[in-house]
C-alpha cells in the first residue's frame, strides 16, 4: 500500500504591503495536503490570515 500512496502539498501566499513604509496590513497563508492511500482519500486544509487594524 505504501507503494502505490500519494502525498500532494500546495502552498499559497498572499502579502499585502503599504508602500511607504513598507509595512504588510494583510497576510494570508493557506496550505493543503492530499493523501491517497488506496481507495481512501485524506485532505487537510490550514488558512491563516493576519490583518492589522487601526
Amino acid at each position: 500500500m505504501a507503494q502505490t500512496s500519494t502525498l500532494d502539498i500546495s502552498d499559497k501566499k498572499h502579502f499585502e504591503y503599504w508602500y511607504n513604509p513598507g509595512v504588510p496590513y494583510f497576510i494570508e497563508a493557506s496550505k493543503q495536503a492530499i493523501l491517497h492511500l488506496g481507495e481512501e482519500k485524506l485532505k487537510r486544509i490550514d488558512i491563516t490570515r493576519i490583518q492589522y487594524n487601526d
